[in-house]
């Protein structure tokens, strides 16, 4: 298991680079290490920050064929990292958008502190905006009422607008990556994670079997299978098949419900078996 940066923590490095943050405490985990709470010295402004720990070779009596495979390893971990950063810069180009979480900064430090653990010593730290808040997954597991939920999603899909505005496709949309921030009585969806995974589950059937341009409605399916995770509290099926099944399934039990009945009507427009459609 990843060990802890403990509170107080001042991230900086042996060549002087001062993020002006420290660490209050962890708060999650991401797709590529542990997310932290942190803030900003001078601002006082709350931000979260992914730490990517990159694996060490030296000192670990590996042979050259493991050390060969652990670095391919690390610098495959550090361009899916590299690389979801630098689309979340690429989002924020025309400022901040109000359905997408913003990067603050992005930093390769050495020796965050003599103290810490050799794990700590050159690796990526991903600075963002912190969401006060939870995940939409946790969000519908409090069984919320459909009317708290349907805003959430329009702000995701406002987000995945925002995404294609800036020929941006992600392929790992669900309802852990997809943050509720509370303000005040109100509540806002913000897309977060836009890292290079695929959950089977979500993914169209163009995108599990790998055909030509099955990126270009990616999103459509998508956001058409979380739809139906969030209207189903919780997903319960395991591929593209099986969620079909769900979808009729919900579809003749809510006959007399007619927002339950719009909304998964939706579903079936995102999710049509033929793309054009």
């Amino acid at each position: 298991e990843d060990p802890i940066l403990p509170f107080g923590t001042r991230l900086n490095d042996e060549y002087k680079h001062d993020t002006k943050r420290v660490v209050i405490w962890p708060i999650g985990e991401g797709g590529f290490g542990r997310v932290y709470l942190t803030r900003h010295v001078e601002t006082g402004r709350y931000e979260a920050v992914k730490v990517v720990l990159l694996e060490k070779t030296q000192g670990r009596g590996l042979t050259i064929e493991q050390s060969h495979a652990l670095t391919l390893k690390r610098v495959e971990k550090l361009r899916k990292a590299l690389a979801e950063a630098e689309t979340m810069v690429t989002l924020r180009e025309d400022g901040i958008h109000q359905n997408v979480v913003a990067i603050r900064e992005v930093a390769l430090l050495r020796n965050v502190s003599s103290t810490l653990e050799e794990k700590f010593k050159d690796n990526l730290f991903i600075f963002m905006d912190f969401v006060n808040g939870t995940t939409l997954y946790d969000f519908i597991k409090r069984e919320r009422p459909l009317e708290s939920v349907a805003p959430i999603m329009l702000d995701v899909a406002l987000g995945i607008l925002r995404l294609e505005e800036k020929k941006i496709t992600t392929l790992d949309l669900k309802p852990e990556n997809i943050l509720v921030e509370f303000d005040g009585d109100h509540v806002r969806g913000k897309l977060a994670d836009f890292g290079a995974g695929i959950t089977r589950s979500y993914a169209s059937p163009e995108i599990m079997l790998r055909l030509e341009d099955a990126e270009e409605t990616a999103h459509a399916w998508l956001f058409g299978t979380t739809l139906l995770a969030v209207l189903s509290r919780g997903r319960n099926w395991s591929n593209y098949s099986e969620a079909d099944k769900k979808l009729e399934k919900m579809r003749q039990e809510t006959l007399h419900d007619e927002l339950h009945r719009d909304l998964l009507d939706l579903c079936v427009r995102c999710m049509h078996r033929d793309p054009k459609e």
